[in-house]
């Protein structure tokens, strides 16, 4: 551990450090094919081996910001995007991480470390996104066409899963976060979690502040 990194745990504070993640297209289980022909067909396959290599070495980034900072193991709780509260957390991770998800083997490190893992979301309000990208991605009809009408629903659908999503991880950081204890949160791009999170909750950004090889 690099001593000049930034000290998380404030002693009558809680603090949580927010690292917004890329997924990787492994993260979408047994839909992880039918997105991967999804982008070649949009993309092609050289900009989309491009936006895995992309995707590689933000999260190298974040492994490199991590080993910076001065964590009290015994006071630092982990969130992950799409992580069910559900009394598996900790063998969902463990799963997940030998298959090479790099979100997954940070938090697989952070817990042998001592850094308690906590169930982050809600397993219905996964269900119900996982089943609209799975219609989007196999949408009923004779022909599997997406029509333009079922696209607009299902951006409309999606917002509000997204929306209630958040209101649950925020509610969740709020009631499992103590005071004097630091929380680790790895979070999607495309969610507002930071602005639900409560104003007594010190949020800090740490990649805003790391440069590779200088600490934070």
């Amino acid at each position: 551990m690099i001593n000049d990194g930034f000290q998380c745990n404030v002693e009558g504070r809680r603090t949580l450090l927010y690292f917004p993640i890329i997924h990787s297209q492994i993260e979408m289980g047994e839909l992880s094919e039918a997105v991967k022909q999804m982008e070649l067909e949009k993309i092609g396959l050289r900009e989309w081996s491009r936006k895995a290599k992309i995707i590689e070495q933000y999260w190298n980034r974040i492994e490199a910001c991590i080993g910076t900072v001065n964590f009290r193991y015994d006071r630092t709780r982990l969130y992950q995007d799409g992580l069910p509260v559900c009394g598996r957390e900790s063998d969902i991770v463990v799963e997940l991480a030998e298959k090479g998800i790099f979100n997954y083997r940070l938090l697989r490190m952070l817990m042998k470390k001592g850094a308690i893992l906590e169930g982050t979301e809600s397993p219905m309000l996964i269900t119900q996104e996982y089943e609209l990208t799975k219609s989007l991605l196999s949408p009923a009809g004779t022909n599997g066409v997406v029509t333009e009408k079922f696209r607009s629903s299902y951006g409309e659908v999606a917002a509000g899963i997204l929306k209630r999503r958040d209101e649950f991880i925020a509610k969740r950081i709020d009631e499992t976060l103590k005071t004097g204890e630091a929380g680790v949160l790895f979070i999607g791009m495309l969610h507002k979690v930071k602005a639900l999170i409560p104003e007594d909750i010190n949020v800090i950004l740490p990649l805003d502040r790391f440069r590779p090889g200088t600490g934070v």
